[in-house]
């Protein structure tokens, strides 16, 4: 899971959170491992543009992943345009990236749709603007 996301409130969705309002809960043995995701206006990428930014932080994602060692990560879980901690769309190209890394090492890809689905990005469900096909897709 990315930090700056949230999944919700209950103990493992809390933990899979990537803010601070994990941290009461999170007990470091739930096998959840959170990166930095896309945001140009405060990279962790050192970018310029946003072509750099999805590049650098898909670079960062495949590498992450090889460190963890892919078969002990059974999915990735993503917010479609994460909202609590701002809207943060994720630049042209990330999406599609990050599906191609999970097909690459067998990993599944959860679309996280609490937040932004049901019409509220102008889609039924936001991951439909990148034109990727989540495994899962979680809503409420």
């Amino acid at each position: 899971s990315r930090y700056r996301a949230y999944h919700g409130g209950t103990d493992t969705a809390i933990t899979l959170t990537g803010d601070p309002r994990r941290w009461p809960n999170d007990r470091g043995n739930a096998g959840i491992v959170h990166f930095n995701g896309p945001f140009l206006y405060r990279s962790s990428f050192y970018a310029e543009t946003e072509e750099q930014e999805s590049q650098r932080a898909l670079e960062y994602l495949d590498k992450l992943i090889q460190m963890e060692g892919p078969a002990t990560i059974a999915a990735i879980i993503l917010e479609s345009i994460p909202g609590t901690a701002g809207i943060m769309v994720p630049p042209p190209g990330y999406m599609a990236g990050v599906r191609e890394i999970c097909d690459r090492y067998g990993i599944v890809f959860i679309a996280d749709e609490v937040m932004a689905g049901f019409g509220r990005s102008g889609k039924w469900f936001s991951i439909d603007h990148f034109d990727v096909v989540p495994d899962l897709l979680t809503f409420a």
